[in-house]
Formats: structure tokens, sequence, C-alpha cells
């Protein structure tokens, strides 16, 4: 089964994006070199291995030792908004 887009209508801009890949596959430099993140955009990883230990594009990175706490904390994040 091909999958399609809900909407493919390409005008629209794309809010969201998700790597996903084995070890070695480039995840973390495709993210590092993302040029349209801007310190203030709300991201988030599941990075088990500390790819992002300390900062990322100048903003500290919280670290959750649980996927419970991750998840709760994904879910507040939503809840507000960047300027």
């Amino acid at each position: 089964m091909l999958m399609q887009p809900i909407n493919s209508h390409n005008a629209l801009s794309a809010l969201h994006c998700l790597y996903v890949g084995g070890t070695g596959s480039g995840k973390t430099t495709a993210a590092k070199l993302l040029p349209t993140t801007k310190a203030t955009d709300q991201i988030l990883f599941w990075d088990p291995h500390e790819d992002y230990r300390g900062k990322f594009k100048g903003r500290v990175v919280r670290r959750y030792k649980s996927f419970t706490k991750f998840f709760k904390a994904a879910i507040a994040g939503r809840k507000t908004q960047s300027t």
C-alpha cells in the first residue's frame, strides 16, 4: 500500500518534521543543520544516547530518564506558545 499525505497541498507550510533512521544514518547531523530552526522553536528529541547533551541552537536541552516524564514534558510544552 502506498502512503498518501492527508493534505498534499504543497503551498502549505510544513510545521512538523520527523527524522527516523538506523544508527549512523545522519539523523543528528540533519537536525543540527536545519537552517530554518530558530532558538524560539519548540523542538522535541527522544535521545537515549545523549547526542544533544548540553545545548542545541544555543538553548539548554532538558533531559528525562523515563519515557513517562519525557511524554509529560512534551504535553506541557505543547500547551505553551513560543514567540
